[in-house]
């Protein structure tokens, strides 16, 4: 077993870790390393003229960007029609359209930047096992529908009670199919699943993507790019010039600092005492674990999450798994992984990476995958066990543009689990804001989610 995630296996760097020598006055800091931090660079390089600075405490794709279950998604960690009813339907499903629209965002970046790392795309699925669970989705695809959003019908099983008892209204939003399909599509044997959502979804290596990404900019813009790891940003402070970083050995400054971190663990942002945003934290660190099987066989790629009935709100965990073909020294082999289980980080505490994969979570991950996965590993231990980081705002949604009180200090952060291409999304978003075009209201700007 290796307590590692497969995917920073898989990255072989050739170069050096790049060190901060002497103090830069860089135009733009970003502080972060991870897909949202390296994406943001990308854009801000491409659409401005602009220098970049890019700190990152570890190496680059190490943090959350290499601890993740590969998932390439473009949905929320709430309900659309949940967040519809704080930010308004307009915003909300803008929001879903403009995610939707981040596909071709990445796959741009992948062909400009000449990446290797495959991303590959299929339609995955989403499970629910309780009538409350259906009711809101259905709400969701009703509310996309009165914005002429096309949708997928929500397919629910034929024997279920749910199909008798549905309310007219949502009828043109769903398919009522055997419920031998609703299992089919979700790879399950559990009867306890009665509908399933189909989706857009795809996997990588994000990690991978992200190192090359790096050093491509290294390659284009060597005299505006610039890379410093193994420096953690310790305090972030708001000038009436800018913003200053302070690192352990040098004192930097910029007219703006990026903030794509994960959890704020390491680092703290001085505000003025007039302000309360600092009373609380941006973010709370949450740390996800997983698990990963090699199979025998070559399989289909897939992604399904699985909302079980103890899935009662939004906020509760749910499993997800995620398979896909996993290049291994000279073997090709399907690798199954399954997460779900999370452990909040307490506050005031730092995320430790080497810490003690948690046994309670292998047992909730290795149990649901014998009671649920309709072929369950045989060996009795995985092949890969990791964890990391992940950061939830309170209002489960990323947040992305400027800090109300601060606007020297823009924000790219907040993954919420699904965070690979709401950081595309959110890179060039900043980009626009920092080349002094108008930036519309979403509902990912920090003024519509921070209280002042």
């Amino acid at each position: 077993m290796v307590y590692r995630s497969p995917w920073t296996v898989q990255l072989k760097r050739l170069r050096p870790i790049q060190r901060l020598t002497t103090p830069l006055h860089p135009d733009i800091i970003i502080i972060g390393g991870g897909i949202a931090g390296v994406t943001t660079a990308y854009y801000v390089l491409r659409e401005t003229s602009q220098t970049v600075l890019l700190l990152e405490a570890d190496a680059v794709a190490h943090g959350a960007t290499g601890h993740n279950a590969g998932q390439v998604v473009s949905y929320f960690e709430r309900p659309l029609h949940d967040i519809a009813k704080t930010f308004g339907a307009d915003l909300a499903v803008q929001a879903h359209e403009a995610l939707i629209d981040t596909w071709s965002l990445f796959e741009e970046i992948i062909t400009t930047a000449q990446i290797r790392t495959p991303l590959t795309q299929f339609k995955g699925y989403a499970g629910f096992s309780t009538e409350k669970q259906v009711l809101s989705q259905l709400q969701t695809l009703a509310l996309l529908s009165e914005a002429h959003h096309p949708t997928d019908p929500l397919l629910i099983a034929q024997d279920s009670r749910i199909a008798s008892t549905l309310p007219t209204a949502f009828r043109a939003f769903c398919t009522t199919v055997p419920h031998k399909d609703v299992l089919h599509v979700l790879d399950t044997t559990d009867t306890r699943f009665i509908a399933a959502l189909p989706e857009r979804k795809g996997c990588t290596n994000s990690s991978l993507f992200t190192e090359e990404l790096v050093g491509f900019l290294l390659n284009t813009y060597p005299d505006r790019f610039h890379l410093a790891e193994a420096t953690a940003a310790q305090q972030i402070t708001p000038t009436a010039s800018g913003v200053t970083v302070n690192t352990s050995d040098h004192t930097l400054t910029a007219t703006h600092a990026v903030l794509c971190t994960n959890g704020y663990t390491t680092h703290r942002v001085h505000r003025a005492p007039s302000t309360n945003t600092a009373s609380s934290p941006v973010v709370s660190g949450t740390i996800g674990f997983m698990n990963g099987y090699f199979e025998n066989t070559i399989r289909t790629p897939a992604a399904i999450q699985y909302f079980t009935e103890q899935t009662q709100s939004h906020s509760d965990p749910y499993y997800y798994v995620t398979r896909r073909l996993y290049e291994h020294g000279r073997h090709a082999h399907t690798l199954l992984c399954v997460g779900g289980p999370e452990r909040p980080l307490p506050p005031g505490h730092s995320y430790n990476k080497h810490a003690r994969y948690s046994s309670e979570a292998h047992h909730h991950l290795h149990s649901f995958l014998h009671a649920s996965y309709h072929d369950p590993p045989s060996q009795p231990k995985p092949d890969f066990q990791w964890h990391g980081l992940m950061g939830y705002t309170k209002t489960l949604v990323r947040l992305i543009g400027p800090e109300p009180h601060h606007p020297t200090i823009l924000y790219n952060l907040g993954c919420n689990g699904v965070g690979i291409l709401p950081a595309v999304y959110g890179g060039k978003h900043i980009a626009a804001y920092l080349a002094g075009k108008t930036v519309p209201l979403s509902i990912f700007t920090p003024s519509l989610q921070l209280t002042s």
